[in-house]
């Protein structure tokens, strides 16, 4: 038989809250399932509609970055070699494309996301 000291240290008043608390529940028909089903289903919207945008905002965004990336590293390319990249210093085929990039950075994202999602 396992003894709890709280058990054993309750005073007179412990006592009485603990009979009144232990009243059997009321009777409301479902009323607190429903209740408790509904603010259930709502944390779930909140905690998957972050990355759902995320998600969508960034289907929709990767093109255009894909191709904003893609001119910026034309450009870097293209400037004098006292300025930009020299052929001699970094090789053309160790320079990553756009989409290469893009999706590194997604990734990264997506890792931080479901490490903040886990935290919750």
């Amino acid at each position: 038989m396992i003894i709890n000291m709280a058990d054993k240290m309750k005073d007179d008043e412990d006592l009485k809250l603990e009979s009144l608390f232990a009243s059997r529940p009321i009777a409301d028909n479902g009323f607190s399932d429903r209740v408790l089903k509904r603010v259930r289903r709502r944390i779930w919207i909140r905690r998957l509609s972050l990355p759902v945008a995320f998600a969508v905002g960034g289907s929709i965004a990767v093109k255009p970055l894909t191709e904003l990336l893609t001119a910026l590293f034309s450009f870097a390319t293209s400037l004098p070699s006292a300025v930009g990249l020299s052929a001699d210093l970094i090789p053309s085929s160790l320079i990553p494309t756009g989409s290469t990039i893009m999706l590194g950075l997604m990734a990264a994202l997506v890792f931080v996301m479901v490490g903040k999602m886990l935290e919750d």
